[in-house]
Order: C-alpha cells, then structure tokens, then sequence
C-alpha cells in the first residue's frame, strides 16, 4: 500500500494496521501475486491465519476485493477456503498449444502493437504467433512479456513491429545465441526454449543472425536477474 515499515511488526499488529489503512487509502482490491510462495510451506497454524486473513479482508467494515493467483499448488488450500469458494470466481490459465491458439495469440500481437501505434501485418503476426508460443514455453504470461518487450524496441527504434524484434527480446531475456533463438532457427519447434546461455547447435538459419541488443541504445529498463 505504500507505507513503509519503520520496524518489524508482529503480523496480527500488521494486519490491524491494514484495515485502518484501508478505507483511508480508498483501496477497493488486493491483488497476492505468486501466493503459492505463501501456502506451499505453511504449517497447519500458518494455513488457519492465511484462511482468517482472506475472510476478515473480505467481509470487513471496510471489504475489498481480492485477487489471488499463483501456480496450480495453490488450488487444494482455496478450496479449502469456505468464504473464498462461495465468494469467488476461478479462472485457470492453461498453457498454450499449436495450432489452436495460433490466431489468438496473433491478434494479441497484433492487438497490442495497435494500442502504442505500431503496426504489424497479419501474415507477420501469424508468423510470430507459433515461434512465440514456443519461446515462451507455451506460458501465456511470458508470451506477453516477450510481446511487450518487443513493442518497447520497436518503439525505441521507431519501426514496425517485427519478428527481429522478437528475436532480439529473446537473446535480451535468455543470452542464448542466435540458433537457440526460436525467432531466427530454420528448426525453431525443436529448440529448447528452457535453456539459457547455451552454445549454438550446428545449423543454419533462415534470418539473419545475430539480432541487435540492446546494449548500444539508451533509455533501457533495469535489467532482469
């Protein structure tokens, strides 16, 4: 919420302090991200405060929203969650498969460029769309990191978006050469898209290799670990 700690807290006292801060704040939804970090090792004790916490946010003086996502480990402890499993609605987010969500994740591509003003073909997107969800392990999230950190170079450059832009995200997020690049590689569905820093295989490719980096521009966002 923006309120740094100005020392450590016990977590009951924490949480008092969020409820009054809340309609102050004017904070109608909360969003835990990555919550499986929270339950997979929680003990029995943990689990009931975890519980308790998600009910009082929700049927407090001040109620809010809540969104709460993570990996799969995490559906056994909602539904144990009486209040969240009468309150809420589930959405699962399955991977990405080919060719069956080929035009989809083409028209995202195509989508997004269009919100920044950038502009892609059809024929482009649709062959973008395979190799992107083959570099992004079929994870929808990635697919569109990988998307939004191509349309970022295409506007650094101020071209249209292209499949060397996705390339060149790709060797920004993964180090790998440009044969290990599903973007540039003739044989890009056998990739290992998993792998990072890794040498080149021998074959060859149908782009040209070597997609620019982004070492040589400025204005580039902090880097990733």
């Amino acid at each position: 919420m923006g309120y740094p700690l100005a020392r450590e807290l016990a977590e009951h006292i924490i949480w008092a302090r969020i409820q009054e801060l809340l309609p102050a704040a004017g904070v109608l939804i909360i969003h835990f991200d990555e919550t499986h970090n929270l339950t997979d090792n929680a003990n029995v004790v943990q689990m009931d405060n975890i519980r308790k916490t998600f009910k009082m946010l929700m049927v407090s003086s001040w109620p809010v929203g809540l969104i709460i996502s993570g990996l799969p480990s995490l559906i056994p402890e909602m539904r144990k969650i009486d209040e969240i499993r009468r309150r809420g609605q589930f959405v699962s987010v399955p991977l990405l498969t080919m060719p069956d969500d080929n035009e989809m994740v083409a028209g995202i591509v195509g989508g997004l460029a269009e919100v920044v003003g950038l502009t892609i073909g059809e024929e482009a997107a649709g062959e973008i769309a395979p190799r992107l969800i083959h570099a992004s392990l079929r994870r929808f999230g990635i697919a569109i990191e990988l998307t939004h950190e191509a349309i970022e170079l295409a506007m650094l450059e101020e071209k249209s978006l292209s499949i060397e832009h996705f390339a060149t995200a790709f060797v920004d997020r993964t180090g790998s050469g440009a044969l290990m690049n599903p973007f540039v590689a003739p044989n890009w569905a056998e990739v290992d898209c998993s792998l990072v820093l890794t040498d080149e295989p021998p074959i060859e490719p149908v782009l040209p290799l070597d997609p620019p980096r982004r070492g040589s521009r400025t204005g580039r966002k902090g880097g990733r670990s």
